[in-house]
């Protein structure tokens, strides 16, 4: 030991830091992190915690910003694609990830300063999607058929997921908001109800379109009709990460116009609230999937009459 400090001490101090600079050279260096901007523009940013909102295997994060009075969620990809929470929560300063009501995903906490106030907002994401478009043409003689809404069902999954299997949907028909049709009404006027999967064109054309299935006789519980999918169908399957388009169509009753009343609304029930709602399972396991949230969509139909055939009118001849 003392032969070794005394070597040490015979060495020039260039020696030394010769020695030490080979040294840390031989070291692996020291690995930089890469910057990753998820919001380049979060005005006021007070905090931000990773979660993962959507269920999809990988951290998203939350930010609140006191200046935009935002708290916004960005999900993790290429992009970074940004979803207000809300953008009217004054002064916006911190952000939490939490299960607040227990139903098995991530729900958002935020404290606002200049509010003085702490909020939270449920988590509304789900398994699978179904938005929904108003497609009716507005008024139909009786006897026609077309399509009054399309229902695009997506597969919001993970990579390897089984595929989605539709098992209902569920459709409200009206008179008017509130004024649920029974079924005699329904029936006076629609004579078969019909569900048909896209042929990829994007609009209805009943000769390329597939028909899924047929109601002929409505049955309406508080103005509602689920329609219901056989089991296993290959047409009601959804791959993950893709969507597939249905249409809702009616064929008209014969004498439609005559009927009182002479018009309805259906509307495709998607929103929690509305107590029934379309459904979905897993194809492979037959476990009920969790339905992401979206405003019920409906659309109005008015029932015209025809007029067919020749009409004769009556000639003068003047002398």
């Amino acid at each position: 030991m003392k032969k070794s400090r005394l070597l040490l001490a015979t060495l020039s101090p260039l020696v030394i830091g010769a020695i030490f600079l080979a040294i840390i050279s031989a070291a692996p260096p020291i690995p930089v992190n890469q910057k990753h901007v998820i919001a380049p523009s979060f005005s006021g940013a007070q905090s931000a915690q990773a979660a993962d909102f959507d269920n999809d295997g990988d951290l998203d994060v939350v930010g609140a910003a006191a200046n935009s009075n935002s708290v916004t969620w960005w999900e993790n990809g290429n992009s970074w694609a940004a979803t207000p929470i809300t953008t009217s929560f004054t002064g916006a300063i911190n952000a939490i990830a939490a299960d607040i009501d227990g139903d098995g995903d991530t729900d958002v906490m935020a404290a606002g300063a200049v509010e003085n106030a702490v909020r939270w907002w449920e988590n509304q994401g789900g398994q699978f999607g179904l938005p929904t478009a108003n497609t009716s043409p507005g008024t139909m003689p009786g006897g026609g058929q077309d399509d009054l809404l399309q229902v695009a069902a997506v597969h919001n999954g993970r990579s390897g997921d089984n595929d989605l299997e539709l098992t209902s949907l569920a459709l409200l028909f009206e008179e008017s908001a509130g004024d649920p049709l029974s079924s005699a009404e329904a029936n006076a006027l629609i004579a078969e109800l019909y569900i048909y999967l896209d042929d990829g064109s994007g609009v209805f054309e009943a000769g390329n379109d597939m028909l899924v299935t047929t109601v002929s006789t409505l049955s309406l519980a508080g103005g509602v009709q689920v329609v219901p999918f056989v089991d296993g169908d290959p047409n009601v399957l959804v791959a993950q990460g893709s969507i597939e388009t249905f249409f809702v169509v009616t064929s008209l009753t014969a004498d439609a116009q005559n009927q009182t009343p002479n018009q309805f609304t259906v509307t495709h029930l998607t929103d929690p609230a509305s107590g029934t709602v379309s459904q979905a399972e897993d194809v492979t396991a037959d476990i009920p999937l969790s339905l992401a949230f979206s405003s019920n969509i409906n659309a109005t139909l008015a029932i015209s009459g025809t007029v067919s055939g020749t009409i004769y009118l009556p000639v003068v001849l003047a002398r």
